[in-house]
């Protein structure tokens, strides 16, 4: 008769509505079935900020956060502090806070984009609209907030806002084009000696430049004009011309952008390891080891992909922290996920390689086992049902009633004949106690064969029971083996009694004589030896 037990579905969760044995089947709204069966929260699984899920990934965020992989991200995580809504392929699409915009897809102030003193910008025109009332070294320079020196060159002394002009320069530099330029920009060197001194005299830059290169500009100096490189009048600057009588760059070299009519390194706007940029956002950026470019901007691995050391946006996280290992989805997960409860490190393949006395950890109760090719912590009886005590590799204890072979638990009744209670090598116990006879390769009734002798017990000449090898020889496989073994030793014996009366008969009388008891040999007679 089979008994049944109901299984409380609550014990796999309190939304579980419908379960069997192994686990929930129905979780409630917002769940999945998780692990062991039991109903989790998508929040549990993907993420705070997931709101609704599948199996295998989060399908809506709550607001602040987004879908990255297959977790719920908190947008300032990757896209600043103030950044209140996102999208992973926009970055930033909403700041919170007064003087906040979102530049490049990430939350800044004004002064953060185009420099410290700029009181109001635009995101939409992206530029400085005004600076602060108490800044008198600085102004406004093609929408960004630009000091003297960046504006009129290092060597400038002394300068006028309203006409955009350097009006005197330092030692060892001359002004032209409204710019002091260095005295070792002139080809001459002759003039170069004469530019020894600061002069208030303008020089002008010729506008005709036919003789001179797309990267260089014309420039007169005491009379004498000359052409000279574009990022000798101002630093860094690929190409320029003239703006009236002005020199001014329109184009930076690699790393630069114009920023304030100078040639500004995108690093020193943007942070180190900014390759190439605008004056709002960098657009390459070279990430060192375990940081991954975010929309031009280099994150820790392990802000975008929890407990990731190294990766990639193309390639996700490629390597986790110890104790985790890369998922289907990009992101990292523990040991105990990929391989089975109670791995401690592993690979993504499988768990570490290790002995089960040397790779400890595993929880009480578990032990390292090999099972599908995978090095795990689990009960022995993951290698075969039943088995209570096992190696790394094979079964080497079973529960009572049953037996090890070949490395599986087997009933004792089908490895001996009728056996109940059994080790490895014999049986030791019949499963039916009255009128059976207990050999060590199973049980018989009196009126049938013996499984070791293949004879009554009746007989005179049965066999003392068999030992059986460590093989499996002993067992039911090797009856046929057994019978075939007796009829040739009993027909060995028969011919052996057969030679034995010959010799008896013919060895009679009428080949010699009985005398007082003494047998005398007759000469005609040839014995006969018995090999």
């Amino acid at each position: 008769m089979t008994t049944y037990t109901c299984v409380d579905c609550s014990l796999f969760g309190d939304n579980c509505g419908k379960c069997t044995a192994a686990g929930c089947v129905t979780c409630g709204e917002k769940e999945i079935i998780g692990s062991h069966g039991k109903c989790a929260s998508c929040s549990e699984v993907f993420g705070t900020g997931c709101d609704i899920c599948s199996q295998t990934k989060c399908e809506k965020p709550k607001s602040g956060y987004f879908i990255f992989g297959s977790m719920a991200k908190e947008c300032k995580d990757l896209f600043g502090e103030r950044c209140s809504e996102c999208d992973m392929t926009k970055g930033c699409t909403m700041c919170s806070g007064e003087g906040y915009h979102v530049f490049g897809g990430f939350c800044k102030n004004c002064s953060e984009v185009f420099g410290d003193g700029c009181d109001e910008c635009s995101s939409e025109t992206k530029n400085c609209t005004k600076i602060k009332d108490d800044i008198t070294d600085k102004k406004l320079v093609n929408g960004v907030v630009a000091d003297v020196q960046e504006t009129f060159g290092e060597g400038c002394q002394e300068w006028t806002y309203s006409k955009d002009e350097c009006k005197t320069a330092d030692n060892g530099y001359f002004i032209s084009g409204g710019l002091a330029i260095s005295c070792s920009a002139l080809r001459s060197a002759e003039l170069q000696r004469k530019c020894n001194n600061p002069t208030r005299s303008r020089s002008v830059a010729f506008v005709k430049r036919e003789d001179c290169n797309s990267d260089e500009v014309k420039v007169e100096f005491k009379g004498v004009e000359q052409c000279i490189l574009c990022n000798q009048a101002i630093p860094n600057c690929s190409k320029c011309g003239l703006d009236g009588s002005n020199i001014i760059c329109s184009s930076c070299a690699d790393g630069y952008v114009l920023y304030g009519g100078v040639c500004k390194a995108c690093e020193k706007i943007h942070g180190e390891s900014c390759d190439k940029c605008s004056v709002t956002e960098c657009s390459e950026r070279t990430c060192g080891d375990g940081n991954v470019n975010v929309l031009g901007q280099c994150q820790k691995c392990d802000t975008v992909f929890s407990q990731c050391s190294s990766c990639s946006l193309e390639n996700n996280c490629t390597q986790c922290e110890d104790g985790f290992v890369p998922d289907n989805e990009g992101g990292c997960i523990t040991c105990q996920s990929k391989h089975g409860d109670g791995c401690s490190t592993c690979t993504a393949d499988k768990c570490d390689s290790c002995t089960a006395e040397a790779c400890a950890k595993c929880e009480e109760g578990k032990q390292v086992i090999i099972s599908d090719g995978k090095i795990i912590c689990d009960t022995c009886s993951k290698l075969s049902a039943k088995c209570t005590n096992c190696t790394s590799t094979e079964c080497t204890a079973c529960e009572s009633g049953m037996a090890v072979d070949s490395g599986e638990c087997k009933s004792c009744s089908e490895l001996f004949d009728k056996c109940g209670k059994c080790d490895s090598d014999k049986c030791s116990e019949c499963s039916e106690k009255e009128g059976w006879i207990l050999t060590d390769n199973g049980c018989y009734k009196p009126d049938e064969p013996s499984p070791s002798s293949g004879v009554t017990p009746s007989s005179s000449h049965q066999s003392k029971p068999i030992v059986p090898s460590s093989s499996s020889s002993h067992k039911k496989g090797s009856k046929a083996g057994m019978i075939v073994g007796i009829v040739i030793g009993v027909l060995a014996a028969v011919a052996i009694i057969a030679i034995a009366i010959y010799c008896v008969v013919t060895s009679g009388p009428k080949h010699g004589k009985i005398d007082s008891g003494i047998y005398e040999e007759d000469p005609h007679f040839t014995s006969m030896s018995v090999l």
